[in-house]
């Protein structure tokens, strides 16, 4: 029986946990890197059906490893899917540029991640049936490990977050954008990417954000003290 392979290149390790779980409940077989670099040695070794390309790495960006891939003859045809939280015009039309076949928005909703992916994987072929892995628990505990890390470093960032470096700032939106989702609470993306969109403004509305900057602070402490130990 063939196994449908992907490819998830994203250094969230919440995000790649929980990429990994949803499709391997689905039947898939998962192979995780955390960056270009890691992407690059996976794909000298493996040939996925798809690969799931965040487009915020470190090192390589995700674009620059797509039109890498995309030129070179061996591996132009394995699909590239961007999961990203940049999803503005601009930011769809580099993706588009570098060679994306596709593009899937964080913060994912899990059913409608493993559906979208879906439609990418070859049809004619089975995938593994789904099961539950014996690994099961140990992958849910260590989700929510992350799950907890993710929220306690929430809580530092947020506690002077208008008053940090504007480079960092940007950073640590994106981060919340993109894993808020992840970690089941999707208020966290929301009001993280309305503090983005007010930063973005000529004329940004400093009591508009101070009101989401404290909204957001006490959506991360509520989390984190709400979260199983």
């Amino acid at each position: 029986m063939h196994a449908h392979t992907v490819l998830v290149v994203e250094d969230s390790p919440l995000n790649a946990r929980l990429f990994r779980t949803l499709l391997s409940r689905a039947g898939l077989l998962v192979t995780v890197a955390v960056d270009a670099e890691t992407a690059l040695d996976t794909l000298d070794r493996l040939t996925p059906d798809v690969i799931l390309m965040d487009m915020q790495l470190p090192g390589m960006s995700g674009d620059e490893l797509t039109r890498r891939l995309k030129a070179d003859p061996a591996r132009r045809g394995i699909l590239i899917i961007a999961v990203t939280a940049n999803n503005s015009s601009a930011d769809r039309q580099i993706m588009i540029e570098s060679g994306c076949d596709g593009f899937i928005s964080k913060p994912i909703v899990p059913a409608d991640f493993v559906a979208a992916v879906m439609t990418f994987i070859p049809e004619g072929e089975p995938a593994l049936p789904a099961s539950v892995s014996k690994g099961e628990c140990a992958e849910e505990e260590q989700f929510l490990r992350l799950k907890r890390k993710f929220l306690s470093e929430g809580v530092v960032e947020s506690q002077d977050l208008l008053g940090g470096d504007a480079k960092l700032v940007g950073c640590i939106l994106h981060r919340w954008i993109g894993c808020g989702g992840s970690a089941g609470i999707l208020e966290i993306s929301e009001r993280a990417q309305t503090i983005r969109d007010l930063i973005c403004r000529r004329a940004a509305d400093l009591t508009a954000l101070t009101v989401e900057a404290e909204a957001v602070k006490r959506l991360f402490s509520d989390a984190l003290a709400a979260c199983p130990s």
